[in-house]
């Protein structure tokens, strides 16, 4: 009987060491897998930072793009309007040079205030077609651009 004893604590033995074996293994992977989505939810939350940064940086070029642009456009309506003014003072007149193809400069728009920008832009037109400033003989052709 010593024999089927021994034989049954040493299987006990190897049952439980099996055991530990396969539950410190289950450990450790359940460990490793845990700091694996730890990083990952660090990674998820350095790419939110960094694509935040990259969206703000190109918002940034953008709008110096359009900046930029929009400078262009005055610097060359500046120098269309001087040329226009330059052809005036050479004899041309207007009608002559929009007969070419040229248009007339636009002016600058200014920012106008109160009741002055009120009288100033006519809001309707009356029985002969004509707005108040037509009527004042202001044909809105730009003669002489400063």
């Amino acid at each position: 009987m010593a024999d089927s004893k021994s034989a049954r604590r040493d299987a006990e033995r190897a049952a439980q060491a099996l055991l530990e074996n396969t539950m410190v293994k289950a450990a450790g992977e359940l460990g490793a897998a845990s700091a694996t989505r730890a990083d990952a939810t660090v990674g998820v939350d350095s790419a939110r930072t960094r694509g935040a940064e990259l969206i703000s940086d190109a918002q940034r070029q953008a709008d110096q793009l359009v900046a930029d642009a929009q400078a262009s456009v005055t610097a060359a309506e500046a120098t269309y309007a001087a040329a226009w003014k330059s052809a005036l003072a050479a004899g041309w007149t207007p009608d002559a040079l929009t007969n070419l193809g040229h248009t007339v400069p636009s002016r600058p728009t200014r920012a106008r205030s109160g009741r002055r920008a009120a009288a100033s832009e006519p809001s309707s037109t009356d029985a002969s077609g004509e707005s108040p400033a037509e009527q004042d003989g202001a044909s809105g052709v730009i003669d002489d651009v400063a």
